[in-house]
């Protein structure tokens, strides 16, 4: 059975509505480990790697780069369960 699990901008502070996304470590369609590098994004201070949530494909990229909100969904993985 698969399920899509949706990727959100993380937040780093709590003063912080917005994040960068840096650069994506894998294409559409890679098949993904559990904790696997996905995405690098920036905060105001801190840089963060978003891993996979778990075995599986990533199915889309909504935000190649640039600036988003927190909470703001910016790829798709679908697990392999």
């Amino acid at each position: 059975m698969e399920s899509t699990i949706a990727l959100k901008a993380p937040r780093f502070d709590p003063s912080v509505e917005k994040v960068i996304v840096v650069e994506w470590k894998k294409k559409e369609g890679e098949i993904v480990k559990k904790d696997e590098a996905l995405v690098e994004m920036l905060g105001e201070k801190t840089t963060f790697t978003h891993v996979s949530p778990c075995d599986g494909v990533l199915k889309k990229i909504i935000v190649f780069e640039g600036e988003v909100s927190v909470g703001s969904i910016i790829g798709e993985v679908e697990c392999y369960e």
